[in-house]
């Protein structure tokens, strides 16, 4: 009996938001010593391996806090094991997802929660948000863009480009988090002035928006 050694892997890419699944085979690094792993929707490199002498290096553009994240993986891990996990630096929630298809599935579901238990708690204090760097002026900023997001869900004129409209928003690492509660694409923001006027401007948002 031949076992298969192909591997899956589940990520979210930082450009559009949707989350995918590809499959990692053994004969992919044949005559190569680094490999990128594409968006299948909008093909921007969403992680790199580089194959090395007794490992493997996954980085990767992490989508809950927008920093980049690596992780070394044994070679006999990467192939044999049913799960091997990447998490967020910042907020110990796993970001990534290497191993068999229900092993998986499982665990990106107990992170989605998670991810969600932080939005929760966050969503708490936007009013009285203050960045890390006690940047008073961005700390308005950033509230303001909140509010208006808040009341633009209010009014069921904030939607995903899959077209729902159950969106969570929440502040990670100062930046402004909107996530699609329906298919997962998720969307991080570089909360500046541009941003604020566009948003008083607006009578709607999509976000992940083509």
């Amino acid at each position: 009996m031949v076992k298969n050694y192909n591997r899956s892997i589940t990520y979210t890419c930082p450009s559009c938001g949707i989350a995918a699944t590809r499959t990692l085979s053994p004969f992919v690094f044949s005559g190569r010593k680094s490999i990128a792993v594409l968006c299948p929707v909008c093909s921007v490199p969403c992680l790199v391996l580089h194959d090395r002498k007794s490992d493997y290096l996954l980085e990767l553009q992490c989508i809950i806090c927008g920093d980049r994240h690596s992780a070394q993986f044994r070679k006999p891990d990467l192939w044999n094991k049913p799960l091997l996990t990447v998490n967020c630096d910042n907020t110990n929630i796993s970001c990534c997802f290497i191993g068999d298809t229900e092993q998986i599935e499982e665990a990106f579901l107990i992170a989605q929660k998670k991810l969600s238990e932080l939005e929760l708690e966050e969503a708490e204090y936007f009013d009285d948000y203050v960045p890390e760097d006690g940047d008073e002026a961005a700390g308005v900023v950033i509230a303001s863009i909140c509010e208006i997001l808040h009341m633009m869900q209010y009014h069921e004129v904030l939607s995903c480009r899959c077209g729902r409209k159950n969106i969570n928003i929440t502040v990670i690492d100062d930046k402004i988090c909107v996530r699609c509660n329906s298919c997962g694409s998720t969307k991080l923001f570089e909360p500046t002035d541009d941003l604020l006027d566009e948003l008083y401007q607006a009578e709607s948002f999509i976000f992940n928006k083509k």
